[in-house]
């Protein structure tokens, strides 16, 4: 019995060895994916002692809002635009909500102080949060735009920090609340004693 070799078995070899090549490249280095989207997010700020790391109750968060740009209105002069803030009843109280868009001539920025509680938690609930998604083969990571504010955070016996931008702050993602449908972060800050 004598074994037949295919006539095209150099390039079916080569097609072999360019799939298993590419495979690798591609395992290595997968492609990426961007997408980006909006979703209403609730931030919780935890103030912790610096020294203890225990929370600290009744510390002042003050947020100011940078989310603001310049545009000419239709009579040619120069507007203030940026988003509303208000109050809301949601289901974890009372708290301030950016609604829509509004523009307020020679305005300034809105901005708004949290109190922590006990625990050295306030609670912040953002509407329409821009966000990116990076998709990759085994892996998705979700970046959350934070640019629109900086705080700065007071307590009694501890030292001020002043102009945190929120992007250096950083932030951990708690996951997505399927019931009240919006993402959860938290904002860890540390006070040091004075």
């Amino acid at each position: 019995m004598r074994l037949k070799i295919p006539r095209f078995w150099p390039l079916w070899l080569l097609a072999a060895i360019v799939f298993a090549v590419g495979g690798i490249f591609w395992y290595a280095n997968p492609v990426q994916v961007y997408a980006l989207g909006a979703s209403d997010v609730e931030i919780e700020f935890l103030v912790t002692d610096a020294k203890t790391g225990k929370g600290i109750p009744d510390a002042a968060i003050k947020v100011k809002m940078d989310d603001t740009w310049e545009v000419e209105n239709k009579l040619g002069r120069s507007v203030l635009c940026a988003n509303t803030v208000g109050l809301v009843n949601s289901p974890i109280g009372q708290g301030p909500i950016l609604a829509s868009c509004a523009c307020f001539p020679e305005r300034p920025e809105p901005d708004f102080t949290l109190l922590t509680d006990k625990n050295g938690k306030a609670r912040f609930f953002k509407s329409h949060n821009m966000w990116e998604d990076i998709v990759r083969l085994r892996s998705t990571k979700r970046v959350f735009f934070m640019r629109w504010g900086s705080l700065s955070v007071s307590a009694k016996g501890y030292q001020v920090l002043s102009n945190l931008w929120l992007p250096e702050v950083g932030y951990s993602d708690k996951g997505y609340d399927d019931q009240n449908h919006r993402h959860q972060l938290r904002v860890n800050l540390s006070l040091v004693p004075e």
